[in-house]
């Protein structure tokens, strides 16, 4: 009986010192894991107030639309800029070459136009201050490296440009008594009847 009593107290022991080391583990991971987390935290909200640091009135460094630079500008101030940039694009002139020679037009005759002003303001406006702390901070210092550049599109008065492509294109078209003009995409194409 007495070698009964023996293992059984050495087995509870046992058990008693496997439960110790158990408990042991599950506080030094607890501890692991709750320093793990305070870093985490520490790091974040470092970077909560780095990426906070930014103007959200003013556009960041560095971004562009298109060629223009709207860097530090407001968004009033950069759509002004765009609209002046416009008006400068669209005294650019272009040759229209056919057959029977060339035909000239600026893009103002050609009814260029932006799209949405504000829809590029603001899209400028936000960069780097909107979505998740990580991805702002990401294009912040991104931006300290290389320029983010939105781009514009412009289009052209389907209307408008039909009219001096008949004006002045067409006449320079052999055998352009019929002619017809087609819109394939982002061109014109005049063909003769």
């Amino acid at each position: 009986g007495e070698d009964m009593a023996g293992r059984r107290r050495s087995l509870r022991e046992s058990k008693e010192r496997f439960a110790k080391k158990k408990q042991r583990w599950r506080l030094i991971l607890a501890g692991c894991g709750g320093a793990l987390l305070l870093i985490f935290l520490c790091v974040y909200l470092y970077l909560l107030s780095w990426v906070n640091r930014v103007d959200k009135d003013v556009i960041c460094d560095n971004v562009y639309i298109g060629t223009q630079d709207v860097s530090g500008m407001t968004r009033k101030e950069a759509a002004a800029a765009l609209k002046s940039h416009a008006k400068s694009d669209g005294a650019v002139t272009v040759t229209l070459q056919a057959d029977k020679g060339d035909a000239t037009a600026t893009l103002d005759e050609l009814g260029l136009s932006h799209e949405d002003v504000d829809q590029l303001t603001k899209e400028a406006a936000d960069y780097g201050k909107t979505g998740g702390v990580f991805s702002r901070y990401r294009k912040l210092k991104k931006l300290e490296k290389e320029p983010a550049v939105i781009s514009e599109q412009f289009e052209l008065n389907e209307k408008k440009t039909k009219s001096v492509l008949k004006e002045r294109a067409v006449p320079l078209v052999q055998e352009a008594v019929d002619a017809a003009i087609e819109r394939s995409g982002d061109s014109f194409a005049v063909t003769p009847e």
